[in-house]
């Protein structure tokens, strides 16, 4: 279990995210002692998105997740 405590974020601390997801597509494979979920999903910038985030970097956060691959125009990344 873990011990790490979440950290607080305060709505006045909220602003508009740099990415968004404009669609997502998820396939499952049900499997009782492997389910692979296979997720395809398009963003775009948000044009409403911080002026400051700029070049903002994309991130795919997950927790308890074992990544498999990540291809971006169907190019694999490293």
């Amino acid at each position: 279990m873990p011990t790490e405590r979440a950290n607080t974020i305060r709505r006045a601390d909220y602003t508009p995210p740099a990415w968004l997801a404009e669609e997502i597509e998820l396939d499952f494979e049900l499997d009782p002692d492997r389910t692979l979920v296979t997720a395809t999903t398009r963003f775009a910038r948000n044009s409403a998105g911080d002026a400051a985030a700029g070049d903002a970097a994309f991130r795919l956060d997950g927790d308890g997740l074992e990544l498999v691959a990540v291809e971006l125009d169907g190019e694999v990344l490293a």
